[in-house]
């Protein structure tokens, strides 16, 4: 996780306010974005594969009750990413630097740090998301920030929520020029049917389980599991003691980390598209839809998908792929899918699962 270098000397600017990363505020960063990184897909694997390599290593070394070793591999990649989490945060985000939120003279939020400054105007985010301490940002292509990094982090109380909105939207109308007043049409998108829908949290709930079960239930987990179960019954017929317990850690650790990965990989992804609280709009016609949110929006095309299922809550769409690519659904809520997007719907992807 990076801290976006800044560019350019501090303008002139109405100063919002300032935040001075003290130990404590420091200590509170760098412990989540570890945290952050370790309970990713890639930090996942990576703390499943140290598991596997010293546990290994003591078992063959020294026998196999010495496979309890693969307990303290978790503690070899949360070392490493404590000590380089560290060193990013040299540069911006050290005990007593300071970063400040102005406003420059043509309303334009700026972030200064030690290094110089950012801007950020409209639409200068493609996304932001608040997690514990952290703010994470995701740059979009009007943010004054050559050479930055997509996506960085700051403390979470550095933007406000209006301020989040604001860079979230783009105030450009049609011709180019830009509304400061902060108007945005809702509609814009596609021509065709729209649907607004406020995210409560009973139906935020409903489609983590719905993304949960589907992770849970798909053909790449189980497949996966099924190729793990075979060594281990293939070394529980003719293996060893060690060479059981050798397989049922590697090939059992294996199976319980990609399950785990998907099933939070899958809880993000719905959580990104849908955040709780949010009202989003969603834009179809005969194409595709576009799904609309603060500003930010994202589009699906019919075409893309193979399939379609319509249940009593969500409306899934299927994206199959060839092994080992994984097969894709995607999750939509039935109170924002409206009788006319759904008609597209059916007349593009007559094929149901």
């Amino acid at each position: 996780m990076d801290h976006a270098p800044a560019i350019g000397r501090a303008p002139e600017g109405r100063l919002l306010r300032g935040i001075v990363v003290d130990r404590a505020r420091h200590h509170r960063l760098r412990r989540d974005a570890v945290l952050d990184r370790a309970l990713s897909t890639r930090g996942l694997r990576v703390t499943y594969a140290a598991a596997v390599a010293l546990g290994t290593a003591g078992a063959l070394a020294q026998g196999w009750p010495w496979i309890a070793l693969a307990a303290l591999g978790p503690a070899l990649p949360l070392a490493w990413w404590w000590y380089a989490q560290g060193r990013t945060m040299r540069a911006g985000l050290d005990v007593g630097q300071r970063l400040e939120v102005r406003r420059s003279p043509e309303g334009e939020l700026l972030l200064t740090d030690v290094t110089g400054t950012v801007r950020l105007p409209p639409g200068a985010l493609e996304d932001a998301v608040r997690w514990r301490s952290l703010l994470l940002l995701a740059l979009g292509p009007t943010a004054g920030a050559e050479g930055a990094p997509p996506r960085f982090v700051v403390p979470a109380e550095t933007f406000t929520d209006a301020e989040l909105e604001e860079m979230l939207t783009d105030h450009t109308d049609h011709t180019g020029h830009t509304d400061h007043t902060g108007h945005t049409d809702a509609a814009a998108g596609p021509a065709g049917a729209t649907t607004s829908l406020q995210i409560t949290p009973p139906i935020a709930r409903l489609l983590a389980r719905t993304a949960r079960r589907l992770a849970l239930g798909s053909e790449d987990v189980l497949g996966w599991w099924l190729c793990c179960l075979v060594p281990i019954v293939v070394a529980a017929l003719i293996g060893s003691p060690e060479a059981i317990a050798i397989t049922a850690l590697v090939c059992g650790g294996s199976a319980v980390t990609t399950t785990v990965a998907e099933v939070v990989t899958a809880d993000a992804r719905i959580g990104s598209r849908f955040p709780r609280g949010r009202h989003v709009a969603l834009v179809g016609d005969a194409e595709g839809c576009r799904i609309l949110r603060a500003g930010h929006s994202s589009g699906i095309a019919w075409a893309t998908f193979d399939a379609h299922r319509v249940c009593d809550d969500v409306v899934l769409l299927r994206r199959e792929r060839r092994f080992p690519r994984p097969t894709v659904i995607t999750v939509l809520p039935i109170g924002l899918v409206d009788p006319a997007v759904l008609a597209h719907l059916t007349g593009a992807l007559p094929r149901r699962f």
